[in-house]
């Protein structure tokens, strides 16, 4: 058989997309690049939320995408970056209609509200992300000569003892786009075993986030708790999914090996995913077995795990993108099992 190479453009896709992603969510701005951007970290709580009216949506590139305009009254308690008056300050905002709304503030509510200067008040830092929940009977965490990050950093960390389960989710995945030390994992790691599952998933996405695979373990039998549905534990299930996905050390990998035979179908997609990307060699035998998935998906990338993990094999007549695979799944299924039975069996893959 002839082989054929990949135009590069496609096998560059091939290394980079997964192959229609449905259950993983795109990722949030990190708040550590938001804390950058913004010119005023404030905790504050919102006193009014007053509706402007509508208008162009400013978020869009489509003329026809409408707001709706807002202006809150906050109340700050203290700033943990520049500075704002002791006086009620107004931060306007605005909700998309026709797309989906940006993060907007709640009367009576505590934030750690992140903001840029806008005219003679205030505005929103980030379209998408710009509030997190706060409690206003934590104390204030200023560390004497510490940098921003630091600040914020210790502000979360004394949020996640709050009471208010909403705000205790919102100060760990913060934490997890910030990044802790091992010391604080003993603060986040109870969370991992609370009867809450959504705070429970929450933990185990943020430890995971800044590299503590120690609870790779809990986190996959997680994933493999909760089908596909709408429930908020399924909505931190593919999150864990998608911070799973990005693993791309081989030895951390090659414990996923075991999730390849799992009856959950996230938990065979993220397995699937991160051993194809991390070439563990060890996992060839079951991407043979995974051509036969019920799955597209995990076929797909069982194939592709083949041909990216076994030296020569990734061109034409082993490997292809989704549009030619599901034109003739078959025909490179085929191929696969004649080289097992011929010759990869006869190797060994330890």
């Amino acid at each position: 058989m002839q082989a054929r190479a990949f135009p590069l453009a496609i096998a560059a896709l091939l290394f980079v997309f997964s192959p229609r992603g449905g259950a993983f969510p795109v990722s949030e701005p990190k708040v550590q690049r938001l804390s950058e951007r913004a010119e005023i970290i404030v905790k504050a709580t919102v006193s009014q939320v007053t509706e402007l009216g509508e208008g162009k949506n400013s978020l869009s590139s489509d003329p026809a995408a409408r707001s709706l305009f807002f202006e809150a009254q906050l109340q700050p308690l203290y700033a943990l970056k520049g500075t704002v008056p002791n006086a009620p300050i107004k931060v306007s905002f605005e909700r998309g209609i026709d797309c989906l709304p940006v993060e907007y503030l709640v009367k009576g509510a505590t934030y750690l509200v992140f903001l840029k200067a806008s005219g003679g008040g205030y505005a929103l830092a980030d379209s998408v992300k710009s509030k997190i929940m706060a409690d206003p009977t934590c104390p204030a965490v200023q560390p004497q000569g510490a940098t921003t990050e630091d600040c914020l950093r210790a502000e979360l960390l004394g949020e996640i003892q709050s009471r208010d389960a909403a705000v205790v989710a919102d100060a760990l995945a913060a934490l997890g786009d910030l990044g802790f030390s091992r010391d604080d994992v003993a603060l986040i790691a109870p969370f991992v075993n609370s009867p809450d599952k959504t705070l429970a998933g929450c933990a185990l996405a943020t430890l995971l986030k800044s590299g503590y695979f120690e609870y790779l373990d809990a986190a996959v039998a997680y994933m493999g708790t909760y089908p596909k549905t709408n429930s908020k534990e399924f909505g931190w299930a593919s999150k864990i999914g998608v911070v799973v996905r990005k693993i791309t050390d081989p030895g951390v990998a090659a414990r996923l090996i075991g999730a390849m035979d799992s009856p959950n179908l996230l938990v065979r997609q993220s397995a699937a995913y991160v051993l194809r990307q991390a070439k563990v060699r060890a996992a060839v035998p079951l991407f043979v077995k995974g051509l036969q998935d019920a799955d597209f998906d995990v076929r797909y990338h069982c194939l592709l795990g083949l041909a990216e993990t076994i030296e020569g094999k990734l061109n034409g007549d082993w490997a292809c993108t989704t549009e030619f695979f599901a034109k003739d799944e078959n025909k490179y299924i085929r191929v696969w099992q004649e080289w097992w039975e011929n010759e990869g069996k006869k190797q060994d893959w330890q």
